[in-house]
């Protein structure tokens, strides 16, 4: 049934992406499977590229990563989006800071200690 759902979101990204993400919340916490998830969410990212969007779905993947402990590369995602100056709301933006401060912290204490 989540494939369906993958299927119809390529026909029309930004008028089903509520299912597409509805199918990733599900992937992850009832299916366990967060790759599958992560693959979900990536598409969001990629293809529902509209306003109408909200920003969390747009940003599922980055938090997914994050929970599949590749902080490297949401800290980098999460930076970059900072960096955009696309988030306009202060609130939010504040959110997203406190994130990428966690990353880098979860991402120095996961390191291997430098000789």
């Amino acid at each position: 049934m989540l494939e369906f759902v993958y299927r119809q979101f390529n026909i029309d990204p930004i008028g089903r992406w509520r299912w597409l993400a509805h199918a990733a919340i599900v992937a992850r916490h009832r299916l366990d499977d967060p790759q599958l998830a992560l693959r979900y969410a990536r598409a969001l990212a990629e293809k529902a590229d509209d306003p109408r969007v909200p920003s969390w779905a747009r940003q599922m993947h980055i938090f997914l990563l994050e929970d599949l402990e590749e902080y490297e590369a949401a800290e980098i995602l999460l930076g970059g989006l900072l960096a955009s100056d696309s988030i306009s709301d202060p609130h939010e933006k504040r959110f997203l800071l406190e994130r990428l401060r966690a990353l880098e912290s979860a991402e120095n204490s996961s390191a291997p200690p430098k000789p």
